[in-house]
């Protein structure tokens, strides 16, 4: 995601408002699908700083280096793995309580 991140940051400097967008972006809310990395690519396709094939060529750099970046696979084999992080609902509050004092 770093990588992403700074590739992207690159290419928003050629925008001729780059310090405007850059306050837009820390205002914008993300909601699934929609979030910061598609409306700074779309930004970046309609000011025409990035073409098709350069949008896909950083796509595809960033699915093989970061495609599992920050998620949990889990599958039938491997699903009892989770069974220690299993929480009975009654003791929920208590747990992310307890999980917050620790930070």
């Amino acid at each position: 995601m770093e990588k992403l991140t700074e590739q992207l940051d690159v290419l928003i400097n050629h925008l001729a408002d780059s310090n405007d967008f850059r306050k837009e972006l820390e205002g914008l809310h993300s909601i699934y699908p929609f979030n910061k990395f598609e409306y700074i690519i779309a930004t970046l396709f309609s000011n025409g700083k990035i073409t098709f094939d350069e949008y896909l060529e950083i796509r595809d750099d960033y699915i093989k280096s970061d495609i599992y970046e920050g998620q949990i696979m889990m599958t039938e084999k491997n699903i009892h793995d989770f069974d220690k992080f299993l929480v009975v609902g009654k003791n929920l509050k208590k747990t992310i309580i307890k999980a917050y004092e620790k930070k």
